[in-house]
C-alpha cells in the first residue's frame, strides 16, 4: 500500500464517515421538512440530533477504530457535535449576504472548520482509549 495512504488512513476515514453522514444528513432534513413543512432550524436540529449517536458510532468503529473508550466520550462528542452545529449556524446565518457564491464560500470554510475542530478533538479528546 501507499506510503500516503497508510499515513493518512485515518484522516480519509473520517471524509468518508463524516461526509456520509453529512450527505445522509441533508437529504432527510430536506425530506422532512417538505413534508412537513417544519421551520428549517428546528428541523434540522432534530435532524442533527439524532445523527449525533449514529455518526459517534460509526467514527468510533471506523474511523478510529476504537476498542473501549473513556467515560464519557458519547458526552464530550455530543457537545462538540452541538457546538460546531450552533457556531455554523449562527455564522453562517449571521453572514448571509445573498450573494450565491460569497454564501456557499462562507458555508463551506464554517463546516471545514468545524470538520477539522471535530477530528482533532475527536482524535484527542474523545476516542482515545483509556489510560
Amino acid at each position: 500500500m501507499n506510503d500516503w495512504l497508510i499515513r493518512h488512513q485515518q484522516g480519509l476515514r473520517f471524509l468518508l464517515v463524516g461526509g456520509s453522514s453529512s450527505l445522509l444528513y441533508a437529504l432527510i432534513s430536506a425530506a422532512v421538512l417538505r413534508w412537513t413543512g417544519w421551520p428549517a432550524f428546528g428541523t434540522g436540529l432534530f435532524v442533527f440530533c439524532l445523527f449525533v449517536p449514529v455518526t459517534f458510532r460509526a467514527h468510533s468503529r471506523v474511523t478510529f477504530r476504537a476498542g473501549r473508550l473513556r467515560r464519557g466520550a458519547f458526552l464530550r462528542y455530543a457537545a462538540l457535535q452541538l457546538g460546531c452545529f450552533a457556531a455554523v449556524s449562527i455564522l453562517t446565518t449571521t453572514l448571509v449576504t445573498g450573494v450565491y457564491l460569497i454564501d456557499t464560500g462562507v458555508y463551506l470554510v464554517t463546516v471545514g472548520a468545524s470538520a477539522v475542530l471535530t477530528y482533532v478533538v475527536g482524535r484527542i479528546a474523545v476516542f482515545r482509549p483509556p489510560a
